[in-house]
């Protein structure tokens, strides 16, 4: 490796009933592992791509390297390795944030599958060596992208993710090309119908120009999967303030994961998600109450049995919820008025709505909101 600058170990393959070790000497005598991983499946796990980071390595001008299989169960255990290939590891192309991460900068690899039909990342099989970082940092198989962050004041990865089982979840972020690996965040949503919206601050690393970011899992066993979708690393939302008795425009809206803003019927719009899952979400704005002493909450809505909530909030962490009378059940358009008196000369009220949508042939609509004086 005398001439090499990033060398990476790269095959592909499987083991069932063991560990699987690539291990590197100097002198053919004493051993360190470079990489390893465990699977324990009853069934023939198949190939799997891997990158073996050997930067630890660089300079030397003779390095052995064998592979090494500890076998569980020595009657069905065994060890494949194919399409050996010894190359210069290729960074990362830099994305500009703000972006929207999708399969063009996040390309899923190893246990990971992406669909282009729910836009979703799962990983839906165990895959621990997906998950573990040995002390020489080799490259991990999960989805992963290098973006620039030095243009965001105020820089907030932004995600919708689910789970089944008890499977740990984080958003990984590394900030010295992947050597060590943080979290950034750490979820563990209760459903796996559910979609939970999250908003984590990364301004520790704010000015990067090069931040590796990458979802990770370990799923408990093969029954267990978790997804994340709607990545995004922008400026933290700042509400603009809407004035009572004017009616905010479709860009003044919040919007959470599912909704969707119809500008040619100047309407925001929430359907249930392609598969017809449960889903939970909100569209929020922001008013300005200083002068308001006695605060009405006024919109249109129509739908096909969504249940309907209006939460207002001082902060946007404690939430005041009330409920609206009567679901919308119709495709025609019922006003709604909702008293929020407790929030009158509030300088900054956040009112959101949220819904409950059911099965993939319902939706909700809003239009017309504003807050009236009386």
């Amino acid at each position: 490796l005398s001439g090499a600058k990033h060398p990476e170990l790269r095959f592909e393959s499987k083991a069932r009933f063991g560990i699987l070790h690539v291990q590197v000497s100097l002198d053919g005598i004493q051993w360190s592992d470079a990489w390893h991983k465990y699977n324990h499946a009853k069934v023939d796990p198949g190939f799997e791509p891997v990158a073996v980071n050997l930067s630890a390595w660089v300079g030397q001008k003779q390095l052995f390297i064998r592979f090494n299989y500890n076998p569980h169960y020595y009657s069905t255990g065994y060890w494949q390795v194919r399409k050996l290939a010894l190359t210069e590891h290729v960074s990362l192309p830099v994305v500009k944030a703000p972006v929207n991460l999708g399969p063009a900068h996040l390309k899923a690899t190893g246990a990971w599958v992406y669909s282009s039909k729910t836009a979703e990342y799962s990983l839906n099989k165990p895959a621990h060596a997906d998950i573990v970082v040995t002390s020489s940092g080799y490259h991990k198989l999960v989805p992963k992208v290098r973006v620039d962050i030095s243009g965001l004041t105020t820089p907030t990865l932004t995600f919708s993710c689910r789970r089944a089982g008890t499977t740990a979840m984080n958003i990984d972020v590394s900030a010295d090309e992947g050597a060590t690996w943080h979290p950034l965040a750490v979820t563990n949503p209760t459903s796996a119908v559910i979609w939970r919206y999250m908003s984590v601050d990364m301004g520790a690393y704010k000015g990067h120009k090069g931040l590796l970011i990458r979802p990770s899992g370990r799923p408990g066993n093969k029954t267990y999967w978790w997804q994340v979708r709607d990545l995004r690393v922008a400026n933290k939302f700042v509400f603009p303030l809407v004035n009572a008795d004017t009616k905010p425009g479709l860009s003044q809206w919040k919007l959470d994961t599912g909704w969707h803003a119809n500008a040619a019927g100047g309407y925001i719009e929430r359907k249930v998600d392609a598969l017809g899952h449960y889903s939970y979400a909100y569209l929020q704005v922001a008013f300005n109450l200083k002068t308001v002493k006695k605060p009405k909450l006024r919109f249109e809505d129509s739908g096909k049995q969504p249940t309907l909530y209006v939460q207002v909030s001082n902060d946007g962490i404690i939430w005041q919820q009330y409920t609206v009378p009567g679901p919308a059940t119709t495709s025609t358009w019922t006003a709604r008025a909702v008293d929020i008196s407790d929030f009158g000369g509030s300088p900054t009220a956040y009112v959101r709505i949220s819904a409950h949508i059911s099965a993939k042939d319902k939706y909700l609509r809003v239009r017309k909101l504003t807050i009236s004086k009386k």
